[in-house]
């Protein structure tokens, strides 16, 4: 943007608000990843027990160098404070352009903690407000027919919405985009989803 117009100016503000005064944006679920535990654990004593404690060490640990190590390995070969009051750090080395690594050495042990982010980006964030106006979907999982259609839709809805961006598509294409969503398969996966709702909001 910048090499195009050197003079732009670049503002950063919250979602706009709809006719009703609403406003948001997706956010990640809390819910994201999921471990599991294979059945032959149980055949050893102690074992279950054993793993879980050390996920119970790695993802609530007090001491953030712990955190940092389950996830990308060994400080001072993998990875290096540059501001540890702030949990601000960096990958090293060849390490910092292979994002596969952490799976090879057997890192990449995370879990959301209940830890406040303390790093410049996410008190930037903080400081400007975008911890707010999340909206988090109560489907935690993916349902049967979310799974089957979720291509298909996420195709169609990136399509329109990059067209109604650029200026290919008017504005009131989004309601032909929604005839279009819902013909695909929305429409099932709706009904799914408040039937699923209707069953377990309770």
């Amino acid at each position: 943007m910048l090499s195009i117009n050197p003079d732009v100016e670049i503002a950063f503000g919250q979602p706009p608000a709809g006719p009703g005064g609403i406003r948001g944006v997706m956010q990640y679920n809390r819910l994201m990843n999921f471990y599991g535990i294979g059945a032959l654990a149980e055949n050893e004593p102690g074992k279950v027990a054993k793993i879980l404690q050390i996920m119970d060490y790695v993802s609530a640990h007090p001491d953030p160098t712990v955190r940092v190590t389950a996830m990308y390995g060994i400080e001072g070969k993998h990875w290096r404070w540059v501001d540890k009051e702030h949990e601000d750090f960096t990958l090293i080395g060849k390490w910092a352009d292979d994002h596969t690594y952490v799976s090879r050495i057997g890192a990449c042990i995370g879990m959301t903690a209940p830890f406040p982010l303390k790093a410049a980006r996410e008190q930037w964030a903080y400081k400007n407000g975008f911890d707010k106006y999340g909206i988090e979907s109560i489907i935690q999982v993916a349902t049967p027919t979310m799974s089957k259609y979720k291509s298909k839709l996420e195709k169609i809805r990136e399509e329109a919405y990059i067209a109604i961006i650029t200026g290919d598509k008017p504005i009131d294409y989004f309601d032909e985009f929604v005839e279009r969503y819902n013909a695909a398969g929305g429409i099932e996966v709706e009904r799914e989803i408040n039937e699923w709702y209707q069953t377990h909001r309770q």
